[in-house]
């Protein structure tokens, strides 16, 4: 196997939700806004393990914890609706760090890209918002 040298790294790929942004927190705020809302149960627990998660896996798991009376249709609105208002309001803040790493990486002329699983009508606006969408 051949040893690590940093010299032959020729860009660098980042995950944007939870590494470059703190969207994490703020999706657990909008999902736990969007339960109360509609007087539906929120527990730290489920909503802990939905981290990472598509959306799709995400309400399964609602479902599953609450039991198929859980409306996920309804609540699936609701936090689309404040999620959207979130990413208008700009709540979702670039980690710590994050912009000096990006200089960091310009100075060294090394390449970044995002990758996600977001869907790119709300990435954009995300990155936009944050001010990297074009670093």
């Amino acid at each position: 196997m051949t040893a690590f040298d940093p010299r032959r790294i020729r860009a660098i790929i980042f995950d944007m939700d939870g590494l470059l942004l703190d969207s994490e927190r703020i999706a657990y705020a909008i999902g736990r806004e969007a339960s109360e809302h509609l007087g539906l149960p929120w527990d730290h627990e489920v909503a802990m393990r939905m981290i990472g998660m598509n959306s799709r896996d995400g309400y399964r798991l609602l479902q599953d914890a609450f039991g198929p009376s859980f409306p996920i249709d309804a609540h699936q609105a609701e936090f689309g609706r404040r999620y959207e208002q979130a990413i208008v309001d700009g709540r979702f803040p670039l980690k710590p760090g994050v912009p000096e790493l990006l200089d960091q990486l310009a100075l060294r002329g090394l390449p970044g890209a995002v990758a996600t699983s977001t869907r790119r009508s709300r990435a954009l606006p995300k990155l936009e918002g944050v001010g990297i969408l074009h670093r």
